[in-house]
């Protein structure tokens, strides 16, 4: 079994291939853009306030929503190519079904506190819509914050249940 939750050497025909890989790229797309976003509007920001005394206006409540649907699309996105700092302490150790029964497990686990946060994350994403609750500046709806909390650790636990469901193909041969 690979490390990685979606394989990219995995059959093509997989069901769960055809979904994720389209949808991959869709994340690297949004995230990357909300990357450069911040980027363009903090060095807006920085040469306003330094060469005309003013800065760019809601420029903290733009930024801070760029950062949130960066950070929970890369968690998904982390999880999706399994990107993570793994601790490799029973590697030598246990044997190689072992192990992978161990990793099995580690992916179970992790689909469930993936969207057990994503549930958590829709509470709140239903209080705020509720109380109506608005950025300072921008009057954005702090909805669209708790949206990308929800649409990360959602996305998340996705691609862990594709990980565990999609068949996995082997290493490829060097100059493959």
């Amino acid at each position: 079994m690979s490390d990685r939750t979606i394989d990219p050497k995995a059959p093509p025909g997989d069901p769960a291939s055809r979904i994720a890989r389209p949808l991959i790229a869709v994340l690297r797309i949004l995230a990357g853009a909300g990357l450069v976003a911040m980027i363009v509007m903090t060095i807006v920001d920085v040469i306003g306030r330094g060469l005309l005394g003013t800065p760019l206006s809601g420029v903290v409540d733009m930024v801070e929503f760029a950062m949130a649907w960066t950070t929970f699309l890369g968690f998904a996105l982390a999880f999706a190519g399994g990107a993570h700092i793994g601790l490799e302490a029973v590697d030598g150790v246990v044997s190689e079904r072992t192990l992978t029964v161990l990793r099995m497990m580690a992916r179970i686990v992790s689909a469930a506190v993936m969207a057990c946060m994503a549930w958590l994350g829709w509470t709140e994403f239903l209080d705020k819509l509720d109380w109506g609750d608005r950025t300072i500046d921008l009057n954005i709806p702090l909805t669209w914050y708790w949206a990308a909390v929800v649409t990360g650790f959602a996305l998340s636990a996705v691609f862990v249940l594709f990980g565990i469901t999609m068949r996995t193909g082997g290493e490829a041969e060097p100059g493959q």
